[in-house]
């Protein structure tokens, strides 16, 4: 059996007929045809309209009943029932009525007494009614497929496209104006306007890829570029979707979206911009120790002599100089610290808006009368906790940066507010921690720098100008003292549209003053005692000696903790101070000095190095007296004379 006849075999047939006869007679005709319907017959309205409560495949009628007829069966089906098939049957019927029957809804009309029809005409309704009902649900699903299309392209941040490559039409989702800023929902000329707006960069390998895909009826499509917003920016976009071909391989469609991930590379952007800045600090740090202890051997030594050379001396001059070469060599030395992030730090309760003014004052100075300075600074502005000298430094430097960008003249803006920085991209992005902060803001109206510039501006070393016009520290110091003072630094800038660096420093949360530094003056006249100087490096070592043995001192050394250990026991007398290191092989000044402590409880211990990195220290170590390499002699006997008689608040900590 047939699907058909199966289905004609399961018919549920309702026949409104007031003849018995004639029910029976249409009966007879169904079953010679082999059916055997499931059948009701009713004879009123009532009955037809409680009937039609049901499903039904078929409704035959008789146009004549008694207070009943077909019209008003029809208008019943139209109401209750519409898409079931209705075929009017009758004895007597003209063709006016028949035509009526038709405009009313009626599928068919047969005579009674010719019956042949039936079961074609049925069959016939019920194929075209299966036709009906299957085109209405593909409708629903269309209907549907499309409501959700609109819901998903609606609640998507990201940019949905359909692209008709054969109209070259495009229809874009509401989120192109959220993300990109244009207000276009289909556009003409698609392509055309596409290229338009990639970076000249990306467009040959763009143009290249799609026509590589093209050629290659390659379905899908990936690609990341960058796309000009509404507002002249760019912003990076991953371009996802499929294409679609027709037989002979003509592109027809490219359906998909533009991801907007600036954010991301961004990000990304910034941590490998960061692991380099690490590493790059990590060598300077290295550099930088060791070069510290090169410098303290020269200035120690030219502090020295210079005691014992007359004023009238010509090798006093030479001296002289060397050893204003060696100070200076040591402030390089110190910018390479700031970068690194290891230089000492004494940092005290500020205002950031005073510092500001009491460095305009020299600042004035030192940028020259053909660029103005202004200052906006807002009230009430939050303290912040930041060694002096540095923030100083950080000033100077960016003005001095400035001012260099503007050999014509023009306008320098040095700017502090008061800034909350939540817990997504505003804090993220820069790396910090959310809550207060002091932002300072310096920018310029000069030339400007590119973005190749900009990638490498906080480089040590790395310098735009002329040979002999500057060390390339400048501003790889200010990069490294705002990030060990717990901030973060920004640039923005453009060729021929100046540049402007925001600093983002942590709200202080004490309310104290600002603590007065006790000096104490040390006492002169030769030392006295047993002092022990602890270092690896000999030239270092053996120009402290040199340096306390010429102030009276009884000096002995040694070249690592352990030795240190050794000479302490082996001494019979009482060594009064011991001056070590912070980082020696074998044994290190931190371990050094817990075991000093465990069998002379009452030493005197000086730590000195070229970089002690707070955090990596234990709260004992920080709290002992800080002698920063290179020294002088007099910074040598200074502090030596100050821990051996004098008041410990007025030690120099790290």
């Amino acid at each position: 059996m047939t699907f058909e006849q199966d289905s004609l075999q399961q018919l549920r047939l309702l026949v409104a007929e007031d003849s018995e006869d004639d029910y029976l007679l249409l009966l007879g005709e169904l079953e010679r045809a082999g059916l055997h319907p499931l059948s009701v017959r009713v004879e009123t309205a009532e009955a037809f309209r409680q009937a039609l409560q049901k499903p039904w495949d078929l409704i035959v009628s008789d146009h004549h009943m008694p207070g009943f007829g077909g019209v008003q069966a029809l208008g019943l089906r139209n109401q209750l029932a519409p898409d079931t098939p209705f075929i009017v049957v009758s004895g007597t019927i003209g063709e006016e009525t028949a035509v009526e029957a038709m405009r009313l809804g009626a599928s068919d009309y047969l005579m009674k007494n010719n019956l042949a029809r039936l079961v074609p005409a049925i069959r016939r309704e019920l194929a075209e009614a299966q036709q009906r009902s299957a085109g209405r649900q593909a409708e629903k699903e269309l209907a549907l497929s499309q409501e959700r299309f609109r819901l998903v392209a609606q609640a998507a941040s990201d940019v949905i496209y359909d692209w008709d490559a054969l109209n070259d039409r495009a229809w874009f989702s509401d989120s192109l104006q959220a993300r990109f800023g244009y207000q276009d929902k289909e556009v003409d000329k698609a392509r055309q306007w596409w290229l338009e707006r990639l970076h000249p960069e990306d467009r040959p390998a763009l143009e290249k890829a799609l026509a590589v895909s093209q050629q290659e009826r390659r379905e899908s499509w990936s690609w990341e570029y960058r796309l000009k917003r509404a507002d002249g920016t760019w912003a990076t976009v991953m371009d996802r979707g499929q294409l679609v071909y027709d037989p002979q391989g003509r592109p027809l469609r490219r359906v998909g979206a533009l991801i907007d991930i600036s954010e991301q590379r961004q990000l990304e952007e910034q941590f490998h911009q960061a692991q380099k800045m690490e590493v790059l600090g990590r060598l300077a740090a290295g550099v930088a120790h060791d070069f510290n202890n090169l410098l303290a051997v020269v200035t120690g030594y030219c502090s020295l002599l210079l005691e014992d050379l007359p004023v009238e001396s010509k090798q006093r001059t030479f001296l002289e100089e060397m050893h204003h070469a060696g100070e200076t060599g040591a402030s390089l030395v110190r910018q390479l610290m700031a970068f690194s992030r290891k230089q000492t730090l004494k940092p005290v309760l500020l205002d950031l808006n005073s510092c500001i003014a009491d460095v305009s004052k020299m600042l004035r100075q030192l940028i020259g009368q053909d660029v103005k300075l202004v200052n906006l600074l807002e009230d009430d502005l939050g303290q912040v906790r930041m060694d002096p000298s540095q923030l100083e430094q950080v000033l100077f430097n960016l003005a001095i940066n400035a001012r260099d960008a503007m050999p014509q003249g023009g306008s320098l803006t040095i700017q502090s507010q008061n800034v909350m920085l939540d817990g997504s991209v505003s804090a993220s992005a820069l790396g910090l921690a959310p809550g207060a902060y002091v932002k300072l803001t310096v920018s310029d109206t000069g030339f400007g720098m590119d973005q190749s510039t900009l990638q490498r501006i906080f480089e040590p070393f790395f310098t735009t100008k002329e040979a002999g016009k500057g060390t390339g520290l400048g501003l790889a110091t200010v990069f490294g003292i705002v990030h060990q003072s717990g901030g973060a630094i920004g640039v923005e800038s453009a060729s021929g549209q100046g540049s402007k660096f925001e600093v983002y420093l942590p709200g202080a949360e004490e309310t104290a003053q600002e603590e007065q530094a006790k000096e104490v003056t040390p006492e002169s006249g030769r030392g006295q005692g047993a002092i022990l100087v602890v270092d690896d490096t000999n030239t270092v070592r053996f120009m402290a000696k040199a340096i306390l043995e010429a102030r009276g001192y009884q000096v002995f050394e040694a070249g690592d903790g352990q030795e240190a250990l050794r000479v302490c026991q082996e001494f019979s007398g009482v060594i009064r101070l011991v001056l070590t290191d912070y980082q020696m092989p074998v044994m290190g000044g931190e371990e050094l000095v817990r075991r000093l402590y465990q069998e002379w409880p009452g030493l005197q211990v000086v730590m000195m190095s070229g970089e002690m990195e707070e955090g990596q220290r234990s709260a004992e170590a920080q709290s002992l007296p800080y002698l920063g390499k290179p020294f002088s002699a007099q910074d040598l006997t200074s502090l030596v004379r100050q821990v051996l008689d004098g008041d410990p608040q007025s030690w120099p900590q790290n």
